[in-house]
């Protein structure tokens, strides 16, 4: 028996995540941003808030929407569609009220190390992931599973044994050489994260 499903909602035209939630409706959602990867298709970024609100006005009142605080486009969508919980997450203390903040990231070859700040309490993480655009989605996953009520200790360890995904801010040795291998797909956001990482890295 399985108790919850993860189901990816991706934005192509406005109306796709509302397509997607009538096949599997949520009762709890993250919105981890509103950015420019999709402006070739929706013109505006008034067009990809209207898209992604879809996932939002898809939770039931009573549901869980979680928002990356840092993302002007995803918090605009946390008060506009405020559900009984809503939460904010973020790595920058400046831009709000955050119930989930990472601080003391710091980037090394083997990965990242952070504290995870909510609730009054200050816990030690680390992942072998690299890049902010990583350690924010992995936030945005400990805030809904802390909230859902999986202990902290549990999430941890899950996040201290993900594994890299090859071409996806990658940061691995060959030999004398480290390489940042995000070739996948980039935006100028992640651009910027392998370039925080690059600088962070020893040599």
């Amino acid at each position: 028996f399985q108790k919850y499903a993860v189901i990816e909602m991706g934005a192509y035209l406005q109306g796709s995540i509302k397509n997607l939630c009538n096949l599997t409706p949520p009762k709890a959602g993250i919105i981890t941003a509103v950015g420019l990867a999709h402006l070739e298709r929706f013109k505006t970024p008034e067009n990809v808030i209207l898209a992604k609100s879809e996932l939002a006005q898809a939770i039931p009142a009573d549901g869980i929407l979680v928002c990356n605080g840092d993302n002007a486009g995803a918090r605009k969508i946390s008060e506009l569609h405020k559900k009984t919980t809503t939460k904010l997450y973020g790595l920058n203390k400046d831009s709000g009220h955050l119930d989930y903040l990472v601080t003391d990231l710091k980037f090394s070859s083997e990965g990242s190390n952070f504290k995870i700040n909510f609730s009054g309490q200050s816990l030690d993480a680390f992942t072998k992931l690299s890049g902010r655009p990583n350690i924010s989605n992995i936030l945005a996953s400990f805030a809904l599973a802390h909230t859902l009520g999986a202990s902290p200790e549990l999430l941890l360890a899950a996040i201290r044994n993900l594994e890299p995904f090859d071409t996806r801010l990658e940061v691995r040795k060959m030999g004398h050489y480290t390489q940042i291998n995000d070739a996948y797909n980039s935006n100028p956001e992640g651009f910027a994260a392998a370039i925080e990482v690059l600088e962070q890295l020893s040599g």
